[in-house]
């Protein structure tokens, strides 16, 4: 379709307003708004389906009051509009299309619905498109209230800006799914004392959860809130450490940051996957002594007398021959003991167990 210049910059100018939405109320305001004087019609709604309501929709609307679509779901059997959109998805349809007539158009349970809110619609126009997230999709229904009929051109118009308003609100959809999987992350670690903070290759600071910026205000005070370039110095050095460690292909045991009383913060490094080459989370938690004892004993308490002896030489630094001079036995029953305990323990070799048992607590 050839459009004239000032159709041109109109459909320009909506596409980028539509991609600096930062919501769905923004989206409704900018594509009903805007093409107000593109298509030439009065009043105008979005919506999106509600996840996990069948038949439930959330609606953003311009000049119609919200009793319109406060009723739909006692009108949506008589919904000619929404059965016609469902079935030719993605195009933008006219109430010619549907095929309804004056007469029907008349009689139909919102059009007296309409009226009775003393709105006067004449003909209408719809889409239903394709929307990332739970809900699946969504729709624009856009009213006209004069007598003349939408044309062809005004349906390719609108067709233009739909497909950018689908593209807009999946964005939204996903970033709105993203940040409650992280709130409900974030949630899950606070329960548990535990924090997250991310850094990329070189070791700058690049992301960080609510609870590991809580976690280091408690346990550093004076400093404020934790930016980028502002940790305190234990986790500046653990974090260098660690990064040293991965150069010499060393590995890292989790270590104890700081200690109280009746508690300790301690600090575990792993190294991220799944496209992020170099990324490392590390994740800081406290735990009280008698939580850690607690879990030392039961954690001991699966193993035999002479398996707990020959873990705990181990984890003093001791290697296999001198466990066996120690311990009273050859070197391959030291190996022996040492193999099973791993095995029940859910661990791999003696960085496990020291990550597990060791003074400098690994993060549960």
């Amino acid at each position: 379709m050839a459009l004239v210049a000032r159709e041109y910059a109109q459909v320009l100018d909506i596409v980028r307003r539509l991609h600096s939405c930062r919501s769905a109320d923004e989206v409704a305001a900018c594509a009903i708004g805007d093409l107000q004087a593109l298509a030439g019609f009065e009043r105008g709604a979005l919506c999106l389906a509600a996840p996990g309501e069948p038949g439930g929709y959330e609606w953003r609307s311009v000049n119609l009051p919200p009793a319109y679509y406060g009723e739909y779901e006692a009108l949506a059997d008589g919904d000619f509009v929404r059965d016609a959109v469902v079935r030719r998805p993605g195009r933008v349809l006219t109430d010619e299309d549907m095929g309804v007539g004056r007469r029907d158009w008349y009689a139909s349970a919102f059009y007296e619905h309409a009226r009775s809110l003393s709105l006067a619609p004449e003909h209408v126009m719809a889409v239903l498109f394709a929307v990332e997230g739970p809900g699946g999709h969504g729709g624009l229904t856009l009213l006209r209230e004069t007598k003349r009929p939408f044309g062809r051109r005004e349906k390719e118009l609108v067709g233009l800006v739909t497909s950018h308003v689908s593209a807009v609100l999946s964005r939204l959809a996903v970033v709105r799914a993203e940040r409650s999987t992280r709130y409900a992350l974030d949630a899950v670690l606070a329960s548990r004392g535990r924090g997250v903070l991310v850094f990329e290759p070189g070791g700058r600071l690049v992301s960080r959860s609510e609870g590991g910026a809580r976690l280091l205000e408690n346990w550093f005070p004076g400093t404020g809130r934790y930016g980028s370039d502002e940790l305190p110095d234990a986790v500046v050095h653990a974090v260098a450490d660690f990064l040293k460690a991965l150069v010499l292909e060393r590995a890292v045991s989790p270590r104890v940051l700081r200690r109280r009383q009746r508690e300790e913060l301690r600090i575990a490094f792993r190294l991220l996957e799944n496209g992020y080459p170099g990324y490392s989370c590390v994740v800081v938690g406290e735990l009280s002594v008698a939580e850690r004892d607690d879990l030392h004993d039961t954690v001991m308490g699966e193993l035999t007398p002479r398996e707990r002896e020959a873990v705990c030489l181990a984890l003093q630094g001791y290697d296999n021959a001198s466990i066996g001079m120690l311990a009273g036995c050859s070197t391959n029953t030291v190996k022996k003991h040492l193999y099973h305990a791993c095995r029940k323990l859910g661990v791999d070799g003696r960085l496990g167990l020291h990550r597990l048992l060791s003074a400098p607590h690994g993060l549960p």
